[in-house]
Protein backbone atom coordinates (compact mmCIF):
# COMPACT_ATOMS: atom_id res chain seq x y z
CA UNK A 1 0.00 0.00 0.00
CA UNK A 2 2.76 2.44 0.94
CA UNK A 3 4.66 1.79 -2.30
CA UNK A 4 1.55 2.42 -4.40
CA UNK A 5 0.80 5.72 -2.63
CA UNK A 6 4.44 6.78 -2.97
CA UNK A 7 4.65 5.82 -6.64
CA UNK A 8 1.48 7.71 -7.49
CA UNK A 9 2.68 10.77 -5.60
CA UNK A 10 6.07 10.77 -7.36
CA UNK A 11 4.96 11.78 -10.83
CA UNK A 12 7.13 14.90 -10.63
CA UNK A 13 10.38 15.26 -8.65
CA UNK A 14 9.51 18.72 -7.37
CA UNK A 15 6.51 20.93 -6.90
CA UNK A 16 3.25 19.79 -5.32
CA UNK A 17 3.60 16.14 -6.34
CA UNK A 18 7.16 15.91 -5.05
CA UNK A 19 6.02 17.48 -1.79
CA UNK A 20 3.15 14.98 -1.62
CA UNK A 21 5.64 12.11 -2.04
CA UNK A 22 7.73 13.47 0.81
CA UNK A 23 4.67 13.78 3.02
CA UNK A 24 3.81 10.12 2.35
CA UNK A 25 7.32 9.10 3.42
CA UNK A 26 7.26 11.34 6.52
CA UNK A 27 3.81 10.08 7.53
CA UNK A 28 5.02 6.51 7.24
CA UNK A 29 8.19 7.21 9.27
CA UNK A 30 6.15 9.07 11.91
CA UNK A 31 3.91 6.02 12.31
CA UNK A 32 6.76 3.68 13.26
CA UNK A 33 7.66 2.45 16.73
CA UNK A 34 10.72 4.28 18.14
CA UNK A 35 13.34 1.55 17.64
CA UNK A 36 12.22 0.85 14.07
CA UNK A 37 11.92 4.56 13.31
CA UNK A 38 15.50 5.25 14.42
CA UNK A 39 16.84 2.39 12.29
CA UNK A 40 14.88 3.55 9.24
CA UNK A 41 15.82 7.22 9.62
CA UNK A 42 19.50 6.28 9.96
CA UNK A 43 19.25 4.29 6.71
CA UNK A 44 17.61 7.29 5.07
CA UNK A 45 20.30 9.65 6.43
CA UNK A 46 23.07 7.44 5.05
CA UNK A 47 21.42 7.19 1.63
CA UNK A 48 20.91 10.95 1.51
CA UNK A 49 24.47 11.65 2.66
CA UNK A 50 25.81 9.31 -0.02
CA UNK A 51 23.73 11.07 -2.67
CA UNK A 52 24.88 14.47 -1.42
CA UNK A 53 28.51 13.35 -1.52
CA UNK A 54 28.09 12.01 -5.07
CA UNK A 55 26.42 15.24 -6.20
CA UNK A 56 29.10 17.44 -4.67
CA UNK A 57 31.84 15.10 -5.90
CA UNK A 58 30.70 15.91 -9.43
CA UNK A 59 31.85 19.50 -8.79
CA UNK A 60 35.28 18.46 -7.48
CA UNK A 61 36.09 15.70 -9.97
CA UNK A 62 39.39 16.14 -11.75
CA UNK A 63 41.30 17.45 -8.79
CA UNK A 64 39.25 17.12 -5.60
CA UNK A 65 41.69 19.40 -3.83
CA UNK A 66 41.67 22.24 -6.39
CA UNK A 67 40.58 25.56 -4.93
CA UNK A 68 38.14 26.54 -7.70
CA UNK A 69 36.14 23.35 -7.54
CA UNK A 70 36.23 23.42 -3.73
CA UNK A 71 34.77 26.94 -3.70
CA UNK A 72 31.95 25.79 -5.96
CA UNK A 73 31.23 22.79 -3.74
CA UNK A 74 31.23 25.03 -0.63
CA UNK A 75 28.84 27.44 -2.32
CA UNK A 76 26.46 24.65 -3.27
CA UNK A 77 26.62 23.13 0.23
CA UNK A 78 26.10 26.57 1.76
CA UNK A 79 22.92 27.15 -0.23
CA UNK A 80 21.23 24.55 1.99
CA UNK A 81 21.54 26.76 5.07
CA UNK A 82 23.81 24.42 7.05
CA UNK A 83 26.65 25.66 9.27
CA UNK A 84 30.15 26.32 7.90
CA UNK A 85 31.33 23.24 9.78
CA UNK A 86 28.73 21.05 8.10
CA UNK A 87 29.58 22.60 4.72
CA UNK A 88 33.23 21.65 5.31
CA UNK A 89 32.29 18.08 6.31
CA UNK A 90 30.09 17.70 3.20
CA UNK A 91 32.80 19.01 0.89
CA UNK A 92 35.41 16.77 2.52
CA UNK A 93 33.10 13.75 2.09
CA UNK A 94 32.69 14.75 -1.56
CA UNK A 95 36.45 14.91 -2.01
CA UNK A 96 36.80 11.41 -0.57
CA UNK A 97 34.03 10.16 -2.88
CA UNK A 98 35.69 11.87 -5.85
CA UNK A 99 38.85 9.92 -4.95
CA UNK A 100 36.90 6.66 -4.53
CA UNK A 101 33.23 6.30 -5.51
CA UNK A 102 33.07 3.01 -3.56
CA UNK A 103 32.91 5.09 -0.36
CA UNK A 104 29.50 6.48 -1.33
CA UNK A 105 28.31 2.98 -2.21
CA UNK A 106 29.38 1.72 1.22
CA UNK A 107 27.69 4.67 2.92
CA UNK A 108 24.46 4.15 0.98
CA UNK A 109 24.45 0.42 1.77
CA UNK A 110 24.96 1.03 5.48
CA UNK A 111 28.41 -0.59 5.64
CA UNK A 112 29.85 2.80 6.62
CA UNK A 113 28.31 5.60 8.64
CA UNK A 114 28.71 9.32 8.02
CA UNK A 115 31.19 9.34 10.91
CA UNK A 116 33.23 6.63 9.18
CA UNK A 117 33.27 8.66 5.97
CA UNK A 118 34.30 11.77 7.90
CA UNK A 119 37.24 9.79 9.35
CA UNK A 120 38.21 8.63 5.85
CA UNK A 121 37.90 12.19 4.56
CA UNK A 122 40.14 13.51 7.35
CA UNK A 123 42.78 10.89 6.56
CA UNK A 124 42.43 11.60 2.84
CA UNK A 125 43.05 15.32 3.42
CA UNK A 126 46.31 14.50 5.20
CA UNK A 127 47.39 12.05 2.49
CA UNK A 128 46.45 13.88 -0.73
CA UNK A 129 43.56 11.49 -1.19
CA UNK A 130 45.58 8.27 -0.79
CA UNK A 131 43.66 7.15 2.31
CA UNK A 132 40.37 7.24 0.38
CA UNK A 133 41.85 4.90 -2.21
CA UNK A 134 43.37 2.42 0.29
CA UNK A 135 41.24 -0.76 0.16
CA UNK A 136 42.80 -2.17 3.34
CA UNK A 137 41.98 0.97 5.32
CA UNK A 138 38.41 0.99 4.01
CA UNK A 139 37.93 -2.69 4.86
CA UNK A 140 39.30 -2.09 8.36
CA UNK A 141 36.99 0.87 8.92
CA UNK A 142 33.97 -1.23 7.96
CA UNK A 143 34.81 -3.58 10.85
CA UNK A 144 35.06 -0.95 13.60
CA UNK A 145 32.60 1.38 15.28
CA UNK A 146 32.33 5.02 14.24
CA UNK A 147 34.03 6.04 17.49
CA UNK A 148 36.96 3.71 16.77
CA UNK A 149 37.19 5.03 13.21
CA UNK A 150 37.82 8.56 14.50
CA UNK A 151 40.82 7.49 16.60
Amino acid sequence: MFEHRFDSACEAPSGPQGEAALEVVFAWVDSLEARTRLKITERIRRRLAAGDARALAATVVGDPHAKGSTRTAFRIAGETGVSKGEQRRRVNRARAVADNAHIADQLASGALSVDHVDAIAAAARRSDGAAARDPELLAELESVTADQARM
